[in-house]
């Protein structure tokens, strides 16, 4: 026998949040769009309140069309959906902290903005006008930004959770082109790109959810000590009240940094980059003696194969460990070396600490 929940969430979805819950909700909306009719087929899985909806990502996905879907990620606060439907792309944009779906199956479109790749939805948000910027990067990652009519910022909040990223590469392509450097630290998402010659920088706190830097000037620095041979790319801002500058580095071997002085020339901050880094140096940028910045070799991976609590628990040994992909599929990346050898070395250590499906796996670097 149905019960009356479902019984109301299947004969009246105008009145579905009186019974079902509101993360139910997006879920449904994500199938049918809030506007389509529930097959007498379909397994609808109603979740309880207070649980995420990308909670567990495969049944999210057996609720919906495999090529459907654009993107599927979820943040802090967020879960967001960009869907193909009737030859055009919508978006849904779920509120998690105020159980209400702010975005229901709204057109999107791509667009490249601030040098990054971006589905641009107009709605609403409480009342006011606001647009909502669900933004995508080379290395499958997302973020979501709403700025009300003002340009005051709402909300901006990196992915925690990509359930599915089917970015068409032709749109993946032209972020590419446009993206200069693009590598993240373990408290930073750092992108540099160009338009019209011009180098602008964007810095992003993963610990504040603001970004430190938003479309910046930048210029090529000065090669000095000890980075004769890296590029080095300058902005200036702000940190904590006073003035700073912010160098986005790469070393001719492929490695990472970011950096920030004040402006008597004191490090305040530094700290190394970590998994896929996004390379298209200019020629005219790089250093006298370099003839080019090559990608680290990484070809060897220690995988471990699990979801986001798996991650969770291998970052409590490797705290520099993220979600990663290959030709063989999804995995978290808990060290990519040069040699065979050295990744076998970490699988070996995290075997012994009990993760057990730990392996070696060998990427084609020419594949990202």
């Amino acid at each position: 026998m149905k019960s009356k929940k479902m019984q109301s969430s299947v004969g009246s979805l105008g009145k579905v949040a009186s019974g079902l819950t509101l993360a139910s909700t997006f879920l449904l909306s994500s199938v049918v769009g809030l506007s389509g009719v529930l097959a007498a087929n379909e397994g609808l899985v109603l979740r309880e309140t207070g649980t995420s909806v990308l909670e567990n990502a495969d049944g999210l996905l057996a609720q919906t069309a495999p090529d459907a879907t654009i993107l599927n990620f979820g943040t802090a606060d967020y879960s967001v959906r960009v869907f193909r439907e009737g030859g055009a792309l919508k978006m849904n944009v779920f509120d998690a902290s105020q159980d209400l779906l702010r975005v229901n199956a709204l057109p999107t479109t791509f667009t490249i903005r601030n040098g990054r790749g971006a589905y641009i939805t107009t709605g609403d948000y409480s009342g006011r006008q606001a647009t909502y910027v669900a933004e995508v990067f080379p290395n499958r990652t997302a973020a979501l930004q709403i700025v009300d009519g003002a340009n005051t910022v709402i909300a901006s909040q990196p992915s925690g959770n990509v359930a599915v990223f089917a970015v068409p590469e032709s749109d993946l392509v032209q972020v590419r082109q446009d993206t200069v450097l693009n590598f993240e630290t373990s408290s930073y998402s750092v992108r540099v790109f160009q338009r019209d010659g011009q180098r602008f920088m964007n810095v992003f706190n993963k610990f504040t959810g603001q970004q430190d830097l938003n479309g910046t000037a930048a210029s090529v620095a000065e090669p000095m000590f000890p980075y004769e041979n890296a590029v080095s790319y300058v902005a200036s801002g702000q940190s904590n009240g006073q003035p700073v500058e912010y160098f986005a580095r790469i070393e001719s071997s492929g490695r990472t940094v970011l950096e920030i002085f004040n402006v008597n020339g004191q490090r305040l901050f530094q700290e190394p980059g970590v998994g896929e880094v996004v390379v298209n140096i200019p020629e005219q940028d790089l250093p006298t003696g370099v003839e080019s910045i090559d990608r680290v070799d990484d070809a060897y991976v220690a995988a471990v194969f699990g979801d986001d609590n798996t991650l969770n628990e291998v970052r409590q040994l490797f705290p520099e460990a993220f979600m990663d992909s290959s030709r063989q599929g999804d995995f978290i990346n808990a060290g990519a070396y040069a040699s065979q050898d050295e990744a076998t070395l970490r699988v070996l250590e995290l075997r012994a600490r009990g993760f057990q499906n730990a392996r070696v796996v060998f990427r084609d670097v020419r594949y990202r």
